[in-house]
């Protein structure tokens, strides 16, 4: 009998440690082992923007990280437009790299921004990735972009499953951002930028990349500094508490025009009330605007629960700033997740004035959900997995994510 209850105890060590081996093996390697790049990026008013170089030798321009859009572009030399005034333009003439595709393109991002651009061919290099013979535009005209910290944009949307971002030829308009409708055309030979990277030499496996946000005071009384972060190659596991909510993309059958990180939406809630949502509904995860964006009567529902008045000349919902710090939870479902932005998130003051940072968009039944969503988040954008991850930073603890009633922070 006691020899019967030591290989009782015996087998149940072992199965035990099975189990726990089996829990802690990793199928993909953690953050000690990968060889992502954790790059840091400016924080402008909700928008996040890095370096990139260009050509041979590298030209320097401050560029907005966009998963929103495709194209990679950069002002031109040839720029004269107002938003290229003072600014260095890249010199195709002065790159023993660059390479005149012939090509031009013409695009318009839906809130008054729209460039005229050349396409080349050149060496890119964005936080510590090169790529050689990386296409992108050259702007030889730009109008709406008038942030003084960049002008450029580094493309991270667009793409198809093989990675592939599309360009017209015919040089017809197209246009994105709220409208997000744009029909695929001919593929060029180059894929996107983040799809190239991990292609090339770099030796990097994991087609993930990532974005989030820091404060941290800046010894100045109660001032704060907020920083944005690129990660690159991989998740990086140390700078996120509890697990990631993975969503899967929409399907392309559902959706004819380009997938742009759009992720089902089924369900928006703003406290207790219910917001009814068009069937088939999607939201996109997009760095490239501070806003949520809403069909609009959704978003007059949301606004007109808490006496929001509509301002149409700079398409925001006013609101009395004594109500902020009172309004409830705007509430999304995702893929059978719950995630919780509270008011502080998706509201702006600017001395006495205060508005939210919602508005509306033209579409009938999809979202965009910007800055005011993502940075609330480290958000993943799996390229290999077709889906986008959401986990709570290690220093913030205002939006929630539960599953089954569960805060994935436990």
């Amino acid at each position: 009998m006691r020899t019967f209850m030591l290989l009782a105890a015996a087998t149940a060590v072992l199965i035990q440690m099975a189990e726990t081996s089996l829990v802690t093996i990793p199928l993909h390697k953690r953050s000690s082992d990968t060889s992502f790049k954790n790059t840091d990026l400016n924080y402008d008013d909700g928008l996040l923007v890095g370096t990139a170089l260009v050509g041979n030798p590298p030209q320097q321009f401050e560029i907005l990280f966009d998963t929103g859009s495709g194209l990679t572009w950069v002002p031109s030399s040839e720029c004269k437009s107002g938003n290229c005034k003072n600014r260095e333009g890249y010199k195709a003439d002065q790159s023993s790299t660059s390479v005149n595709t012939g090509q031009t393109y013409k695009l318009s991002y839906g809130q008054g921004q729209c460039i005229d651009a050349k396409i080349y061919k050149d060496t890119v290099s964005i936080g510590g990735f090169t790529v050689i013979d990386q296409q992108f535009g050259a702007a030889t005209r730009v109008s709406g972009f008038d942030k003084p910290s960049f002008l450029g944009v580094f493309g991270l949307g667009d793409f198809s499953s093989n990675g592939d971002y599309y360009l017209n030829a015919t040089g017809k308009p197209n246009t994105i951002g709220s409208q997000e409708i744009r029909r695929r055309q001919t593929a060029p030979g180059s894929a996107s930028y983040a799809s190239n990277a991990f292609m090339t030499n770099n030796g990097y496996t994991s087609p993930q990349f990532g974005t989030y946000v820091t404060s941290a005071p800046t010894g100045f009384g109660k001032r704060w500094h907020t920083k944005g972060h690129f990660v690159f190659g991989g998740v990086d596991h140390s700078v996120y508490k509890g697990k990631i909510a993975y969503f899967p993309l929409v399907d392309s059958c559902d959706d004819q025009s380009s997938r742009f990180w759009k992720i089902p939406l089924t369900c928006v809630k703003f406290g207790d009330t219910d917001i009814k949502l068009h069937p088939n509904s999607n939201a996109a995860i997009s760095t490239g605007t501070s806003f949520l964006s809403a069909p609009i009567k959704q978003a007059d529902k949301i606004h007109d629960a808490i006496d929001a008045q509509y301002d149409p000349s700079s398409n925001v919902y006013k609101i009395d700033c004594d109500k902020i710090d009172d309004l409830p939870d705007l509430i999304f479902t995702f893929s059978g997740y719950t995630v919780k932005l509270p008011s502080s998130e998706w509201t702006t003051r600017k001395g006495d004035q205060c508005n939210t940072l919602i508005r509306r968009s033209s579409s009938d039944k999809n979202w965009i959900l910007g800055g005011a969503f993502s940075n609330s988040f480290y958000t993943i954008f799996d390229l290999g997995g077709e889906r986008v991850g959401l986990a709570i930073p290690k220093d913030q603890c205002k939006a929630k994510i539960y599953k089954h009633g569960h805060s994935l922070e436990d």
